[in-house]
């Protein structure tokens, strides 16, 4: 039996295992196992020398690895039954050793046949599970994450098959496309979360993880650390809720990493392995620290609703909560969240506070039972972002791509890649996150823009944030009816420009996320709102400097024989050259690059409110000469419903045009270069793809063809 070991760096993985450990068949079965290894980062050019120690009082075994990276495993290795043993593998270059790891491995006992020699593969899950999980306990789910070696321990319940793979560079790892996946999380691992919602974890046979501040377990009304074991040899899986449930408001990376690494320290203590998530306590995250938690954790658990797309934003993940403490939303509308991942596809993560008073047992099993008949899966969290999860994660990805800050490369789990930082291509170039101090306890007026102070502290708004050096900024805000998102002031303190929110609390309120707004002319400061449990404020600068303007052509039907006033009327006139616009759809901060004509103090074009008043127009000269406006910018402005242009043929011979402005992104000159593209096709030729792929490789291979 050979088992597949791939060395990348100091963690290494057990290919084609349902556990993560070696499992060297049943005692004295020597002779039948080979080790072979995968080289990954930081093995390559090295000498690999293997050490079997069956006990970590017995002396070891050394081999030394052939010329293909196989060992056979020796005698002493498997004489004796052991769960302690360990393989030691070295990399060696001119007798120095540059690199090591450990494997946990397990010697089975015979099976109990006189005379029979046991075929050192069957059955081994189901014995490792036999032999380590307690009576009563569960084989369905991984059951516990602990070892002397400090390395991940997992066993199955015999229906995992182990199979062969082959060497590879690149591939997306195992994962594959699911259409739903459902997870459930609950946070703060209050004792109602063992009393109350750990029985119907058993119950239902569900997958379920549990946030935990370490630093609070046995305090009065938390769980205790046995509690917490318990769950976990049952197969709950755990994520961090820091030590005592402090959010990252006043973190700095230091202060976090103190903190994330003290968090670990306890779980290795407590010999809970594999915590992979960080529910980011009320919802709250800092840009800068995001490096610190990508350290820690493969996933950033945030309050934001939504269903998460691959590629997934690994540090902002989405969830949804259930049975809220205000109640403003009910089951029927969780159950419209399932349908929606469901129809759209997705990964729809679900929390929980089972110590609230509003948390619904009854509720939660037709919830439960509501998912499995939807065809959506029901999955472990850590299952789904194995199944479905980023393959290659470089940088800090966000969505859309174009406005993150920083640059960042990621190959999601269908083999796409997505990127803002190929070869001189920076969108990133230009954008500034800007750390803007926030007010606890302040909405923004919609009447004067101004923040004003209300009861709640749950309501934040940015201090004002400097934008004269800006031609845009990109603002993630939320606000509710009556109060406004942002605001924009001159130097004198006066409001030019407010968006006010459209929809109730109750509602879900009005969410921005990282909506680029122009900066109004003669604009200095700028104030976001946002809610603790809702959207904190976020603010990021566009250099006026590096902007860079894509725009899209439009066809706009026309009317001959027709003025524009500017009171917003259209007037028939006798002459064809005369002619207006059909209206053309438009809200407030779009832009339109207009080339458009007029004379006679008629207006060049006019922006309607709903109502079809008129909130801007531009007017022509009394003259016969007119006024021609080319390729002539114009913002719309707040309430904006649509807008009409006007064009006189005698002035202006190629009528009027119309083009909006579809993004706005700050970079570098963008320029991709033929050698670029050549390496770009180089590395695309190495893999293997779909006929689909294969045909986009093909006429990007013909694109370089016509270059050439």
């Amino acid at each position: 039996m050979t088992h597949e070991i791939e060395l990348e760096g100091y963690y290494p993985k057990i290919l084609g295992s349902p556990m993560r450990m070696l499992c060297l068949g049943t005692k004295a079965s020597y002779g039948m196992e080979v080790l072979h290894f995968q080289r990954g980062t930081g093995w390559d050019g090295l000498a690999l020398d293997v050490t079997f120690t069956p006990d970590p009082q017995a002396e070891g075994t050394t081999v030394l690895a052939d010329a293909g990276d196989t060992v056979a495993v020796p005698p002493a290795a498997t004489a004796q039954a052991t769960n302690s043993g360990s393989v030691t593998v070295r990399g060696v270059r001119d007798g120095v050793q540059c690199i090591s790891c450990n494997i946990p491995y397990l010697v089975l006992n015979h099976a109990p046949v006189p005379g029979q020699q046991t075929d050192p593969a069957e059955s081994v899950w189901k014995q490792y599970a036999d032999k380590l999980i307690p009576a009563g306990g569960s084989t369905g789910q991984v059951l516990a994450k602990a070892s002397a070696q400090d390395m991940d321990l997992y066993w199955a319940d015999g229906t995992t098959t182990q199979t062969e793979t082959t060497p590879h560079m690149l591939t997306n790892a195992g994962r594959s496309k699911k259409k739903a996946i459902v997870s459930f999380v609950d946070d703060d691992c209050r004792s109602e979360a063992y009393t109350v919602l750990f029985p119907l974890v058993q119950e239902l046979g569900m997958p379920y993880t549990v946030a935990c501040p370490a630093g609070l377990m046995g305090k009065t009304g938390r769980m205790t650390v046995e509690q917490l074991q318990e769950m976990a040899r049952s197969g709950v899986t755990v994520a961090c809720h820091t030590m005592t449930e402090t959010d990252m408001e006043q973190d700095t990376p230091e202060t976090l990493e103190a903190t994330l690494q003290q968090f670990e320290a306890e779980m290795r203590r407590w010999g809970i392995r594999g915590v992979r998530s960080y529910a980011y306590v009320n919802g709250r995250y800092k840009a800068d620290c995001l490096n610190t938690v990508k350290k820690h954790f493969d996933l950033g658990l945030t309050v934001e609703k939504g269903i998460n797309q691959i590629p997934y934003e690994s540090c902002r993940m989405k969830r949804v909560e259930v049975f809220p403490k205000n109640k403003s939303y009910t089951l029927e509308d969780v159950k419209a969240w399932v349908d929606k991942a469901v129809q759209d596809g997705g990964w729809l993560i679900l929390m929980t506070h089972a110590w609230y008073t509003t948390f619904d047992a009854a509720q939660l099993k037709e919830l439960v039972g509501y998912i499995r008949a939807s065809g959506a899966e029901l999955m472990d969290l850590y299952d789904a972002l194995d199944a479905t999860g980023n393959v290659v994660e470089a940088g800090d990805y966000q969505k859309p791509g174009a406005d993150a800050a920083e640059p960042f490369f990621v190959v999601d789990a269908d083999g796409r890649a997505w990127t803002n930082a190929l070869e001189n291509l920076r969108p990133a170039d230009g954008i500034t996150n800007v750390g803007a101090a926030l007010q606890s306890g302040y909405v923004i007026s919609t009447a004067t823009g101004k923040a004003i102070k209300t009861s709640d502290t749950g309501f934040r708004v940015t201090q004002p944030v400097d934008v004269t050096s800006a031609a845009q900024v990109l603002v993630t805000a939320w606000a509710y009816t009556g109060f406004a998102l942002y605001s924009f002031f001159d130097a004198a303190g006066t409001c030019l420009a407010v968006k006010a929110a459209d929809a109730d609390y109750a509602a879900g309120g009005n969410t921005l996320t990282r909506q680029a707004v122009a900066v109004p002319q003669g604009a200095a400061t700028l104030i976001v709102a946002g809610n603790l449990y809702q959207a904190l404020p976020a603010v990021r600068l566009v250099s006026a400097a590096n902007l860079v303007q894509q725009v899209k052509s439009m066809t706009v039907a026309w009317h001959a024989n027709y003025v524009l006033k500017i009171s917003g009327s259209t007037v028939n006139y006798a002459s064809e050259n005369r002619r207006i616009s059909e209206k053309v759809a438009a809200a407030a901060g779009d832009t339109y690059r207009l080339s458009c004509s007029a004379n006679w103090n008629n207006a060049l074009y006019v922006i309607y409110a709903a109502d079809n008043s008129v909130l801007a127009c531009r007017q022509a000269p009394n003259n016969a000469a007119g006024e021609v406006l080319t390729d002539f910018a114009v913002t719309m402005p707040e309430n904006t419903a649509y807008f009409r242009v006007a064009a006189n043929l005698e002035i202006q011979p190629e009528s009027y045009a119309v083009a909006q402005y579809t993004t706005r992104i700050a970079a570098k000159a963008p320029v991709l270069t033929v050698a670029a593209v050549r390496t770009l096709l180089d590395i695309l030729r190495a893999g293997t793809y779909t006929q689909n792929q294969q045909s986009a490789i093909q006429n990007l291979e013909n694109a370089l063809l016509i270059i050439d």
